[in-house]
């Protein structure tokens, strides 16, 4: 999996052994600078990705200047939160419209449904025509992700948790979201 993105990383974390299975993938992200550690010279590979971690990252990843925007001028709640410039990024690229009325949800783990969207969103990827089972068996027929899942499969950039399984409702954790930052942003 995934040698595309460089083969002597520069980024290293304490809690990520070489041995990992997304060691390239967080390196990669770091090396290119979409992301960071969680604090000293860790990563939190094991930690739930937050909403408005997944912001940050994608703006990165996208490389278009933060909005300048006022803080909550399209979201409520991260008026005064570190992450209001990422989110107002996001809804002005069209990316993401926020999880309810004028709101983001900055500090709300990102579940693995909601970050396929995401990404598919950033993109500018459609959703699949396939049937909603074609490629997870848990994935559900009414579910607005499902189509991007099946997306984001298609294009090499998910595989899943486990055999034939997506996980739609879990969070995702950081060591996913560097993968799925890794494949879509660096290997496409």
């Amino acid at each position: 999996a995934g040698h595309c993105y460089g083969s002597t990383p520069c980024c290293s974390f304490d809690d990520v052994a070489s041995s990992h299975w997304a060691h390239d993938e967080i390196s990669a992200v770091c090396d290119a600078g979409f992301a960071s550690g969680c604090g000293g010279r860790n990563y939190c590979p094991e930690d739930d990705t937050t909403r408005a971690e997944m912001a940050s990252i994608l703006v990165n990843a996208l490389g278009v200047p933060l909005s300048t925007a006022a803080p909550g001028a399209y979201f409520n709640d991260v008026a005064t939160h570190w992450s209001a410039a990422y989110a107002n990024t996001l809804y002005e690229q069209g990316i993401t419209s926020g999880c309810g009325t004028r709101i983001f949800c900055p500090e709300n783990e990102c579940g693995r449904d909601q970050a396929a969207v995401f990404v598919a969103n950033a993109l500018r990827l459609s959703g699949s025509s396939a049937a909603y089972n074609a490629y997870f068996s848990d994935l559900d027929s009414t579910s607005w992700a499902t189509p991007f899942i099946n997306r984001l499969h298609e294009e090499g950039i998910v595989t899943g948790c486990a055999t034939g399984r997506y996980c739609p409702g879990d969070s995702l954790r950081r060591s996913s979201l560097a993968s799925l930052i890794a494949r879509g942003f660096l290997c496409m």
